[in-house]
């Protein structure tokens, strides 16, 4: 898995997902092949599949194919999240942002 920063700060869910193929980085993704599907709850109820592959990023609305890593979480504390308004940890820790991944791929 690759972090990278992307100065991505959506202010709704389907702002995250229509400004994904603006700030994709093609040459960051080399090897990568995977998909997510996403789940956010709260004032947003959005479902939606992040895949790359062969340096391609799709998104989707609803859940597609099989994910390698699904992410739960609350709409607006993956807003503040985006924003750096507050630490992972801290959403992880109470549950406002769970990840699972799928047994057999990480």
């Amino acid at each position: 898995m690759k972090l990278i920063g992307n100065g991505l700060r959506p202010n709704s869910v389907k702002g995250f997902f229509n400004a994904l193929p603006l700030v994709f980085q093609r040459d960051q993704s080399k090897g990568m092949n995977v998909c997510y599907h996403f789940t956010f709850t709260g004032n947003e109820a959005v479902k939606g599949t992040v895949e790359i592959r062969n340096q391609v990023l799709s998104v989707f609305q609803n859940h597609v194919g099989q994910p390698d890593l699904e992410v739960f979480a609350d709409s607006n504390s993956w807003l503040q999240f985006l924003a750096k308004e507050g630490h992972i940890l801290k959403y992880l820790l109470t549950r406002k942002i769970k990840i699972r991944p799928q047994r057999g791929r990480y």
